[in-house]
């Protein structure tokens, strides 16, 4: 439906691994306070505005959220505003989910970048995860660009 980047993130992993996720693919972007509550996932991945609006819904205790160990927010850029207001929501439960904020140009980055906990900006590009390199390559030349030419995302795994 409206999940790709869902899909690009390999969710079949997190199955492997014995996670019970939850996601979204209703074009409302909210979560149901109803579905949290009834699934009991252990990661919930969404757009940031999902998961605020899941913060901000009246219908979830935090007994419903202390199976959460991880939320990867992807899809769009996630403010350092909301990034600190999920935080301060779990923190009032003496909840630390790790927060996961990936984001890049395409969906494609978000399975190769990062935004570091300590980035409050709004970012458009992350970080390389572990194991990834990226450059900024002229196609025609085979090379990489120098700081300000426009090139293409290469990224090697």
């Amino acid at each position: 439906m409206d999940f790709s980047y869902g899909l690009c993130f390999a969710l079949h992993t997190t199955l492997l691994n014995g996670h019970t996720y939850l996601i979204n693919t209703q074009k409302e972007l909210e979560f149901s306070g109803h579905d949290i509550n009834i699934y009991k996932p252990d990661i919930i991945i969404g757009y940031p505005q999902m998961i605020t609006s899941l913060i901000d819904s009246k219908m979830i205790r935090g007994k419903a959220l202390r199976g959460i160990k991880a939320i990867f927010s992807c899809g769009n850029i996630m403010t350092g505003l909301d990034y600190h207001r999920i935080r301060a929501f779990f923190n009032n439960y003496g909840l630390s989910p790790r927060i996961i904020r990936l984001y890049g140009i395409t969906e494609t980055c978000s399975v190769a970048m990062f935004i570091p906990d300590e980035e409050l900006r709004a970012s458009v590009l992350g970080i390389p995860m572990p194991g990834v390199d990226i450059k900024i390559v002229n196609p025609d030349l085979d090379a990489e660009v120098t700081h300000g030419q426009t090139g293409v995302v290469a990224i090697h795994t």
